[in-house]
Formats: C-alpha cells, sequence, structure tokens
C-alpha cells in the first residue's frame, strides 16, 4: 500500500473515530448546546406552538453567529431534535477533518501527515462547552484559508467569488471565523508583499474577499451589536490555562498525561529531523499562527456579550502552527512517532466518550422525568455546581439542561440566549430572572431575596446541587414534585 492509499485510509478512519461518540450518544452532553437547541426548535414550531409565540419574537438579522439556526432550523422539517443535533455535530466534526486536510494540503503543496493529529484537536475545550457556532467557524475558516492560500496568486474572478462566499459563510458562522481570516490574510499577504512577489495592488486585492463581511459588522454593531459595551480582562493564569484548550478535556490527569506525552514525542520528532538535515516551518502560514498568538493575548476575556473571546484564538493559532510544521524523518522513524501520536489521541477520545455515556445516561434519565410538567410552564432554573474544580467540569454539562423543557414541553425557561446583536430570538418581555455568577450556594442564598420573589411569575422551580439550606428555601415557596440524582423540581404555591 503506498502512502498516498495509507493517508486517505487513516485520514477516513479518522472521521469514524471523531464522529462515533456524537452518533451513539443520545443526548450530547455540551454545556450550552442545549440552550441553542431550544432557540432553534422554538424558530422551527412557532408558528404552530401559541406558547412560543406568547414568549418569544423572532428578530431575523445578518448575525455573525447563525451556525445552529441557519442549520439545526431546517433539518427540523426532516428529522427530530436529537437527530438535528447529531447531524450538525458530526457536519462540525467532517468540516473539521476536510478543514485540516485543505489547509495542510494548501501550505504544503500537497496531503501531509500532520493533518491526522491535528483533526483531532476538534474535541477541545471550547467544543466540550458548546460553542458549537465557533466549532464550525473554525472549520471554514480552514476550509476558506486553504483556498485562498492556492489561489492567492491567481486569483481570477471565479475563484474570487468562491473565497468571497466562503469568507462569508465564515462571519455568518461566528465572528470569530471572520476575524481568524483578517489575521491570516492579512499576514501572508503582507508576507508576500515583502517577500518581493507582489505588488502593492496585487496585495491589497487579494484582501478584497474580507470587504463585504466587513460592511455588515458594521452594520450589525450599529443595529445593536455593541449594546453590551461590558469588557472582561483574563487573569495571568487564566491566560496560561487558555493556552491549553486544544487538549482540555473532562479528566485532568489524562489531559496532562497527553500534554506530556505529545510534548516528549514532539522533541524526538525535532531531535531526528535535525540529524537528517534539520527541520523547519512554511513560514508565512506560520507568522499567521504568531498573529493570533499575540491576539490571544491581547483580547479580552468578554466583549460584545461572548465569553472566553481570547481562548478562541488558540485552536486556529495552534492548527496553522502546527500544519505548518515541515519534518525530516525516515520512513520507518514518521510512521512510528505518527502512531503513536494518533494513540495518545484515541486514548484522549475514548476518555471524553466515557465521560459524555454516563453524562447521556443521567441527562436521559431527567429528560425523562420532565413529563410530570404541563405542557407550556413556566420554569425557573437554580443551578448549584460543585466547588471542586475537576467535578464542576463533568457536571457543567447540567447548567442548561433546563431547556430540554422547552423542547419537549414547550415550557418558558428565563435564561434562553436572547442577548441583541447574537440571536435571531428574543423575549417579548424581558422576565424577571437571577442566576448565581458562579454557581455557588452562598450566592444563591445571598441572592434568595429576589429570585424566592421572582417564583411569583413561574409555575414551577428547577434545580441541581441544592444543598439543605436551599432546599429549605425551595420548601418555603414551593413543594416538591421530586427529587432523585440531584437533581429535583418543585412546584410553585399559589
Amino acid at each position: 500500500m503506498n502512502e498516498k492509499t495509507s493517508y486517505r485510509l487513516l485520514l477516513c478512519l479518522t472521521c469514524v473515530l471523531l464522529c462515533a461518540p456524537v452518533v451513539f450518544t443520545t443526548y450530547v452532553p455540551l454545556v450550552d448546546f442545549p440552550n441553542h437547541l431550544a432557540r432553534a426548535h422554538i424558530l422551527h414550531f412557532y408558528e404552530q406552538v401559541p406558547a412560543y409565540k406568547a414568549a418569544y419574537t423572532p428578530a431575523p438579522a445578518p448575525l455573525p453567529n447563525l451556525a445552529v439556526d441557519l442549520l439545526v432550523t431546517p433539518l427540523l422539517r426532516f428529522f427530530g431534535l436529537l437527530t438535528a443535533a447529531r447531524i450538525f455535530l458530526v457536519l462540525i466534526l467532517l468540516l473539521s477533518v476536510a478543514g485540516c486536510h485543505r489547509l495542510g494540503k494548501a501550505i504544503h503543496g500537497g496531503p501531509t501527515w500532520l493533518a491526522l493529529p491535528c483533526c483531532f484537536l476538534a474535541y477541545n475545550s471550547n467544543f466540550l462547552y458548546g460553542f458549537v457556532n465557533y466549532a464550525f467557524g473554525v472549520g471554514l475558516f480552514c476550509v476558506t484559508l486553504s483556498y485562498w492560500l492556492e489561489w492567492r496568486r491567481e486569483l481570477n474572478a471565479r475563484r474570487f467569488l468562491l473565497v468571497a462566499l466562503l469568507v462569508v459563510c465564515s462571519y455568518f458562522a461566528h465572528l470569530s471565523a471572520y476575524s481568524f481570516l483578517c489575521a491570516a490574510f492579512a499576514v501572508v499577504a503582507a508576507w508576500d508583499y515583502r517577500a518581493g512577489e507582489e505588488s502593492l495592488a496585487k496585495t491589497v486585492l487579494k484582501l478584497a474577499p474580507l470587504v463585504f463581511p466587513a460592511a455588515l459588522f458594521v452594520l450589525f454593531m450599529r443595529g445593536g451589536g455593541a449594546k453590551d459595551g461590558w469588557v472582561g480582562w483574563n487573569t495571568p493564569a487564566g491566560k496560561a490555562v487558555g493556552l491549553v484548550s486544544t487538549v482540555s478535556t473532562y479528566d485532568y490527569a489524562l489531559d496532562a498525561c497527553a500534554l506530556a506525552a505529545l510534548a516528549v514525542l514532539a522533541f524526538v520528532a525535532f531531535v531526528l529531523s535535525r540529524r537528517r538535515g534539520g527541520s523547519g516551518v512554511v513560514w508565512p502560514t506560520f507568522a499567521a499562527g504568531l498573529a493570533l498568538l499575540l491576539l490571544y493575548f491581547l483580547s479580552p476575556k468578554a466583549a460584545l456579550g461572548g465569553s472566553a473571546v481570547d481562548v478562541r484564538f488558540v485552536i486556529p493559532c495552534v492548527l496553522l502552527c502546527v500544519l505548518s510544521l515541515k519534518f525530516s524523518l525516515s520512513a520507518r522513524a514518521g510512521k512510528l512517532l505518527m502512531l503513536a501520536v494518533l494513540c495518545v489521541f484515541c486514548v484522549r477520545l475514548a476518555g471524553v466518550w466515557k465521560t459524555w455515556a454516563e453524562l447521556d445516561r443521567r441527562i436521559a434519565a431527567e429528560v425523562a422525568r420532565f413529563d410530570a410538567l404541563p405542557d407550556g410552564a413556566r420554569v425557573y432554573p437554580m443551578i448549584v455546581m460543585p466547588q471542586d474544580r475537576q467535578t464542576e467540569t463533568v457536571e457543567r454539562s447540567f447548567r442548561h439542561l433546563a431547556h430540554y423543557t422547552t423542547t419537549s414541553r414547550h415550557a418558558f425557561v428565563p435564561s434562553l440566549f436572547t442577548i441583541d446583536g447574537q440571536q435571531p430570538l428574543g423575549f417579548r418581555q424581558r422576565p424577571r430572572f437571577v442566576e448565581a455568577p458562579a454557581y455557588s450556594p452562598e450566592e444563591w442564598r445571598e441572592l434568595s431575596p429576589h429570585w424566592l420573589g421572582y417564583l411569583d411569575d413561574y409555575d414551577y422551580l428547577w434545580a441541581y446541587g441544592m444543598d439543605d439550606s436551599l432546599r429549605a428555601l425551595a420548601g418555603s415557596r414551593c413543594t416538591k414534585v421530586y427529587e432523585e440524582d440531584g437533581f429535583s423540581l418543585w412546584r410553585v404555591n399559589r
């Protein structure tokens, strides 16, 4: 079997491995994902469900955060919610694989084995947190950049239109994808100009596909995208943690072992490569990756109503830098090192799948218990997270679980994502709702004068992780319907 065939077979096997956990998990436990699914469900069934029409109002706009809304909502015409959700996630993973393959090919002039381990980076902390629009955007970023890199020196009208279309799609998927393209296009174009390969006019023309989304962004900002002007900055410790977001999963010990193993294997590859004539990099795209790293350090943690703004630069930075590397290895050493790297990523993926299986079981059981709710109920969510960081990393998958009451019982849940300028849906009337910022029991007790009063607007209180003091507070206003596996449902007394 020749090298080209081996690469293609392993790329297909990688696709299968990455998609398997999604395909065989009923409720994929990505933190924010149930919230996005609830919004898609409301948009699709808006005209058929009176409770939706009474509580929400569609707000269609050319927003740079629409991947879920543009794909899952129409899929609901043909599939049930959970099937549509899994199809969307599989599309993200396939797009990530295609993006890594194509970007590596564009950088090196042909397929590179480095694309295979990069594909596994689709399972990163941003994806597990449910930043699915961002994840879809990263895949589009890789595909778009690959075509632009291949065609940038001969950008005829047909190629220009295709690249411009891909840039627009990236913008609509998520604003970060467009920002990555702006940085990468600018750095590579500047590198070409500085190397004397291009005239200034041709260099500027290379950047023209970025113009139309830039105009859309101006409209977005004027139309309300900048209403949330709060900016939050990360700590030095937070920045350090963000650098390993590419390998962060649910098990810190497993993550540390995987990171150490990958570091050792990379060191061995560099040493062996130097003995055979040295390693190197493709500098234009490597410099683009370094530019994204600089933007990571300069960016705030929160801005424009979004969170983890800075960490989102890490994944494309790592992809560009890794895919720009060049190694000179013997065939035997290269195969053994690649096999070892892929084994490390497979063990990491197996750890994610194992955690998903347990979370899926618990989520499915709780969603079944939602049948106790009457159709169209108003549900107040209370989430209390454990203080242990390792446990919290797993159990934060329950933060938006209450939104399955919307998809199964048409319930109203006030924590639905309806931020002006970010989602194409809004509340007809902003609900009274308060949430503990750190999800701690102490915060919920301090906020009790507020949320106990707000319960007048709701039919039920749904909670996870209550301690005895919070149960007593809830019991002063509500009657318990059930409590099982840390979840509880309380009927508000009238």
